[in-house]
């Protein structure tokens, strides 16, 4: 299994980037352990250690990192996609003299996206409405929201109280129409669109 890991710079996880292969050889598979979680938009976090024996990395966080599997068909290549949170940097063994440097990257993955934004708009200021009518709201109409509906959001038709936003991020708006209608979600990557996507379900349904 080829596995490639890619970094996304100069921009941030959700915007067009410049996307460089770290190459072959340089991340230890020994230390590996890429984690997704599908619980509540909680994100899972992840470590992995790049070697780079002549300096050329100089990795900037809050920055897009995913890994693919070259030889799996098209659209389906995805195995991670995250973003750098907290960098270490270290020299050790052979590693000691010279330019050599090892990178301990800690990663968070794609359920970061559901907080990367704060609502400002004047209509984040919400009425009593139900469920699935805030979250078609957040999906199609609130500003600096990163993720889309590709078919696997549930619209409920609980009823919710009216609700000021202003001032919170969408997971917040998420998580309370999750916990009205006893909803799971989380967010991955549609490799197909090229975009984060929201899932929204319930955890009782055929989904």
């Amino acid at each position: 299994m080829p596995l490639e890991f890619l970094y996304h710079d100069p921009r941030g996880i959700d915007e067009p980037a410049v996307t460089t292969s770290l190459g072959s050889n340089t991340v230890r598979f020994g230390t590996l352990g890429l984690s997704q979680a599908a619980e509540v938009g909680e994100p899972s976090v992840s470590q992995v250690e790049v070697d780079d024996p002549d300096a050329l990395w100089n990795f900037v966080g809050l920055r897009a990192l995913s890994v693919r599997e070259t030889s799996a068909p098209s659209n389906n290549r995805i195995v991670w996609n995250g973003a750098i949170q907290d960098r270490v940097v270290t020299r050790w063994a052979s590693m000691r003299t010279g330019a050599a440097r090892r990178w301990t990257l800690e990663l968070a993955d794609q359920n970061w996206s559901l907080s990367t934004s704060i609502l400002t708009d004047a209509d984040a200021k919400r009425p009593a409405e139900t469920a699935g009518d805030r979250l078609r709201w957040l999906l199609t109409t609130a500003d600096r929201v990163h993720f889309e509906d590709y078919g696997h959001v549930t619209y409920p038709t609980d009823a919710m109280d009216a609700a000021d936003y202003r001032g919170q991020r969408p997971i917040d708006v998420i998580s309370d129409c999750a916990v009205e209608s006893g909803y799971n979600f989380w967010c991955e990557r549609n490799e197909a669109h090229g975009r984060a996507e929201l899932f929204f379900l319930d955890p009782s349904g055929s989904s």
